[in-house]
């Protein structure tokens, strides 16, 4: 996974030199009170469910969502699986919980290991929803808020593979790519789903002399990306890409244009799977950058020095050339070197001419020198031409 850093420098522009401070307001902040007619869809965490990573991610939950685009509503999943909506119809009052969506097959998965069903609002018009047991919704939410808001409608759901892992929606978001200018896909949608699975390890221990089964857990999240129509307007997946960690994130999100995924957590993460390319696997990456940091350790083909009287060439050529085995041509202005059965070392117009009866070549070991003397002072930038 590629990794950025960027410098944060101050932007004096948008300083304000009247600024005088915030002050804060005395008044206090409203209550609003309602009896719920059903109450409210939790899922204790399991016994197995013991690690931080699952405290952290599944243990903490906020079973409120608030909507960007409408600040008087607060949406939340009932024990029935209906997604309600409460609003605020005056400054103190609130109106009666109204079902605007009912998660399907509820009367059967509700009782079955599972997690906490989770939603997040991408748009005005569209929602995107899991219901912790492996199937993902996409919404439409028209007139959202509205009093006389239709119910909301599903435009895809699916499973994200055969094994539908239940998984939680970690972050979401919308993007449009052109839509104006008749793109294929006008819109996007990318989700990031967490999930934490078991995994077996083996360790050596000196003591006993042999190997051991570590059971440890890591931290999945899948992030899909999905397109849609622009003639029918229905989605369909486009990518899918999954991420894995030794910890649940702090902090996960998607990035703006869709072309990254911010993390923030303990250790490494990396990207394990992508449908639309081959993944190279971390152990292989590092085998090729060690390769080519000993493939650029190895002697150069050549190097060069020089002063004011004579420039010289030192060549590396392989171990047992004999001086018989090697083919020196030296002209005023040109040079061609060559070794026996070998590639050509050189050959090319040199930069500045240079004395033939001044220059020779000697060999010592796997070195060539070539000292050459000028017929002019001044340092040239190069030897050969390009």
């Amino acid at each position: 996974m590629l990794k950025c850093e960027e410098s944060l420098e101050v932007n004096r522009s948008l300083l304000n030199p009247n600024f005088e401070g915030y002050k804060l307001s005395l008044d206090a902040l409203p209550k609003y009170h309602t009896r719920l007619p059903t109450g409210v869809d939790v899922v204790e965490l399991r016994e197995d469910q013991y690690s931080v990573h699952h405290i952290r991610t599944f243990g903490l939950t906020n079973h409120l969502v608030l909507d960007a685009w409408n600040g008087d509503a607060v949406y939340f999943i009932d024990q029935h699986w209906n997604v309600r909506e409460l609003k605020v119809t005056i400054d103190s009052q609130l109106d009666s919980p109204r079902t605007v969506f009912t998660i399907p097959d509820a009367s059967t998965k509700r009782s079955q290991q599972r997690l906490n069903p989770s939603f997040v609002f991408l748009s005005a018009d569209f929602c995107i929803l899991s219901d912790g047991m492996g199937q993902l919704f996409i919404l439409s939410t028209a007139n959202r808020g509205a009093s006389d808001a239709p119910k909301w409608k599903i435009l895809w759901k699916g499973g994200i593979d055969e094994s539908s892992v239940h998984s939680i929606i970690q972050h979401a978001r919308l993007r449009k790519n052109g839509a104006l200018s008749g793109a294929e896909n006008p819109v996007m949608v990318d989700c990031l789903l967490l999930h934490i699975d078991k995994e077996e390890s083996t360790s050596t221990d000196e003591n006993l002399g042999k190997n051991l089964q570590e059971t440890g857990f890591v931290t999945i999240m899948e992030w899909i990306s999905f397109a849609q129509d622009s003639n029918d307007g229905s989605f369909h997946i486009h990518q899918c890409r999954r991420i894995k960690g030794k910890a649940a994130p702090l902090y996960a999100a998607v990035e703006e244009t869709g072309q990254a995924v911010y993390l923030a957590g303990e250790g490494q993460y990396e990207i394990i799977l992508d449908s639309l390319k081959p993944v190279q696997k971390e152990k292989e990456k590092k085998d090729e950058e060690k390769e080519t940091d000993e493939e650029d350790e190895k002697d150069p083909v050549y190097t060069w020095t020089q002063t004011l009287e004579d420039v010289t060439l030192t060549f590396t050529v392989p171990q047992g050339t004999q001086k018989s085995d090697i083919n020196f041509v030296l002209t005023p202005n040109k040079l061609q070197l060559e070794v026996k059965n070998a590639v050509t070392l050189l050959e090319g117009p040199l930069f500045r001419d240079v004395d033939v009866q001044m220059s020779t070549w000697i060999l010592e070991g796997r070195k060539i020198l070539t000292p050459m003397g000028k017929t002019m002072g001044p340092l040239a930038p190069l030897t050969v031409r390009c």
